[in-house]
């Protein structure tokens, strides 16, 4: 009895915490600066309203339920993978990495549900491991890329991505390194992974606590002669940036 309710507390503050975010995102206009999260964040709340609808009229155990929740889930993953090419400060490079990586995550999961008899849960629970840990690296990256390149990343991109790493950090050691866990530390990391969504949405509370501020307006172009004189330097420091990051993955 104490757990049930416990269990339903949970999930009273997690949708109202759900629904407050995008109060917020809508009331301060993140759609105008990130109109893929925001759909994310609209869809979240949606998709639960649908889900608990289902369960109260048919029960977990109905086939309308089963196929609603696989089916939604990979539109909420599919979104996830959008919202990092979004807010990434190096856009095109990123929509190239994750175009590659989500072809290759689909080709293994479409060969490995294939070998199963749920075709549809296999897919869609490989995908959704696979991509996270596509997520988790893109993230790092551009963060490393920034940082190192000195770029300005404002407040709102930078709680944005934090939920998503933080998220998908949990998701990846929950399906990789959980057998580090000693008995001692376990209850503490279930909890984290129970609630890490929980946890990125207070995150994601934060970036749209207030206003969300208007995108500075491109810096004029350099022209040729500039360019020809930057160009040099630019292909030297990437050059370094490449020798650090084979040093990392050694």
């Amino acid at each position: 009895m104490l757990l049930d309710l416990m269990h339903n507390a949970r999930s009273i503050v997690a949708a109202v915490l759900e629904i407050s975010v995008v109060v917020l995102a809508l009331r301060h206009g993140l759609f105008r600066r990130l109109p893929i999260f925001t759909a994310y964040l609209v869809s979240v709340v949606l998709v639960e309203i649908i889900r608990w609808s289902l369960i109260s009229e048919l029960g977990f155990a109905s086939k309308a339920y089963f196929w609603c929740y696989w089916l939604t889930q990979a539109v909420l993953i599919g979104l996830r993978g959008m919202v990092v090419a979004e807010i990434c400060c190096i856009w095109r490079l990123c929509r190239i990495i994750l175009s590659g990586v989500a072809a290759i995550l689909f080709a293994n999961a479409a060969v490995a549900a294939w070998h199963n008899q749920n075709h549809v849960t296999v897919l869609i629970t490989i995908l959704e491991r696979d991509l996270e840990l596509a997520i988790l690296g893109t993230l790092i990256f551009a963060f490393m890329f920034t940082r190192y390149y000195m770029i300005r990343v404002d407040r709102l991109i930078t709680l944005v991505s934090a939920g998503l790493l933080f998220y998908s950090a949990v998701q990846v050691a929950n399906h990789e390194i959980i057998s580090v866990f000693t008995a001692g530390f376990y209850p503490l990391y279930a909890q984290i992974v129970v609630n890490s969504f929980a946890i990125s949405m207070l995150i994601w509370l934060a970036a749209v606590w207030k206003p969300v501020p208007t995108e500075a307006p491109a810096t004029a172009m350099l022209g040729a002669q500039a360019y020809a004189q930057v160009m040099p330097l630019m292909n030297l420091r990437l050059r370094e940036l490449n020798s650090r990051l084979l040093e990392i993955l050694r």
